[in-house]
């Protein structure tokens, strides 16, 4: 299984927080806790070639004071592969979750951190059968109203006071693209593609988009081994800096805002 480790940025020491997970589709974290969205399990019963919903995907609660793991309650009465989160963001009052989405809403709901309390916010009941929904994931707000999430090579802005739902940027053109993670400050995001093996830069206001480090696969390469960013998935944002999490080569890599 996978496993939490603390990253001392002083030392570059790495310890031991928690274990073990599934493997996190998705991070986001408070001054006191860490919050992991851990995959619904799938398998293939007896006799059948078609893989099968088995368990629900779980959100797990990680101390970073003890390294305690919680596992949250289910924020939905209903289970199945319908009505599993798909991105979660955090504050220190509340953990906001998005679901199954109808095109032109999303379907977000906040969970109370002090008693698990779930309130649906926008785009509910959930879209169950519809033929055009989608579903969003890598959220991040910027506390003011305005949550970013993934669709795809998209990436798009929900404002929670209206219901609007607009494009802000795309990932560069590459031979595939996929929103690894996402992350920011203000009306700057940063965003890696987890497929292209790049980390950019996106203007939320304005749209443009630049890279910031990696390398495209459909940039020539005479080792595939040299990308730098290949694997690069999760991110996050603290200050000046911003940290992404390599799968591929199990490090973390350290970018610094000043040096773009």
């Amino acid at each position: 299984g996978f496993t939490v480790r603390r990253l001392d940025l002083a030392t570059g020491n790495l310890s031991f927080v928690a274990g073990s997970f599934r493997g996190p589709l998705a991070i986001t974290g408070n001054s006191t806790d860490l919050y992991i969205l851990d995959p619904a399990t799938y398998g293939n019963p007896i006799g059948h070639a078609q893989q099968f919903w088995l368990s629900p995907a779980l959100i797990r609660r990680i101390s970073l004071a003890t390294g305690e793991v919680y596992t949250l309650p289910l924020p939905l009465a209903q289970t199945g592969p319908d009505f599993d989160p798909g991105g979660l963001w955090s504050d220190d009052q509340f953990l906001y979750l998005t679901f199954f989405s109808r095109q032109g809403t999303v379907a977000l709901g906040r969970m109370r951190l002090d008693s698990f309390e779930f309130t649906p916010l926008s785009g509910f009941p959930i879209a169950v059968t519809s033929e055009t929904r989608y579903f969003p994931r890598s959220l991040w707000s910027d506390g003011q109203g305005n949550f970013y999430f993934a669709e795809g090579k998209n990436i798009r802005r929900f404002v929670l006071s209206t219901g609007e739902v607009s494009f802000v940027a795309s990932l560069p053109p590459a031979m595939e693209n996929v929103v690894g993670g996402l992350s920011g400050s203000g009306d700057s995001l940063v965003a890696t593609d987890s497929t292209a093996s790049v980390v950019v830069e996106i203007n939320a206001t304005t749209g443009v988009v630049r890279t910031l480090a990696g390398l495209a696969y459909n940039v020539p390469s005479a080792t595939e081994d040299i990308r730098p960013m290949k694997g690069a998935t999760g991110l996050w944002r603290q200050g000046q800096f911003f940290y992404v999490i390599d799968d591929t080569h199990s490090v973390i890599h350290r970018i610094a805002a000043d040096t773009f």
